[in-house]
């Protein structure tokens, strides 16, 4: 059990089991998706690939994965994110926000993402929903051509023409500051489920990435697990390890009793566990 290889197995078995709980949270819902790259000690190129979505009205941004890449162009990485994606079963039209490192602050804000960012200011809940705008939140579905139907452009004209006033006198929303408070409390207090499309446009304009953070912090994670002392140390094991470090939380939710089923369904071993 102290073999090199089952060290290895053991490290996939944990990998895989928060990989897990990952998806099973995403569902098949929306989300978007954050790439950065980096050189390891052996100076190999890195991708690390993270996630942003929202459930139950809380945001979130998890890491799948470390991905070797050969160099840094666009074709390179775009080639290791589908086959990321095609092996968890991820669809790419899922992808509602994109955010990558290293872009030129010049091009940032063209003027169709502009507009968009000026569309979700319709959202925003602070100072008794002043800032709420029908009209705002008409040209934001727009944005989304996908993700409502024909039905559901009538629908939502019925929920823009009592959300305001249903939200103003309810005193749970009255010291909402942004648009993350709004999803969560829309949560806590069933709202969500009385106004569904806006609920959904909410969702839409919180998976939208403002930063890459998160995917530096992985990266700075992967140089303490790959050291000098450790640099031979193989990518598969080296991704394992970093989603166990980086994703803690989840790790640490994990049960022996899925370890071992996953462990033994690997391949056959010599004594049962």
């Amino acid at each position: 059990m102290v073999a090199p290889c089952i060290q290895k197995d053991n490290a996939r078995c944990f990998a895989q089991e928060v990989l897990k709980s990952i998806f099973e949270e995403i569902g098949d819902d929306v989300f978007a998706l954050l790439v950065d790259e980096s050189s390891n000690i052996s100076k190999n190129e890195q991708m690390a690939v993270v996630l942003r979505y929202v459930t139950c009205g809380i945001v979130k941004e998890r890491f799948i994965g470390l991905v070797h890449v050969n160099d840094t162009s666009a074709l390179s990485l775009k080639s290791a994110i589908d086959s990321l994606f095609s092996e968890y079963g991820l669809s790419l039209t899922k992808i509602k926000g994109q955010g990558y490192d290293g872009a030129k602050f010049g091009d940032r804000f063209n003027e169709v993402s502009f507009e968009l960012l000026i569309c979700m200011t319709g959202l925003n809940p602070h100072d008794s929903f002043c800032d709420f705008d029908p009209s705002k939140l008409r040209k934001l579905i727009d944005f989304y051509p996908h993700d409502f139907s024909y039905k559901d452009r009538l629908d939502i004209l019925n929920e823009l023409s009592v959300y305001p006033n249903h939200m103003q006198q309810d005193g749970r929303f009255a010291t909402l500051k942004n648009i993350s408070n709004l999803a969560k409390v829309m949560v806590e207090t069933k709202m969500h489920q009385f106004f569904p499309l806006i609920y959904r446009l909410v969702k839409l304009s919180l998976v939208l990435p403002v930063a890459t953070a998160t995917v530096e912090r992985c990266f700075s994670t992967m140089k303490l697990v790959k050291l000098d002392l450790r640099n031979r140390i193989s990518d598969d094991f080296l991704n394992d390890c970093v989603i166990c470090a980086v994703e803690r939380k989840e790790f640490s939710k994990i049960t022996n009793e899925n370890i071992i089923k996953r462990f033994l369904a690997m391949c056959p071993r010599r004594f049962q566990l």
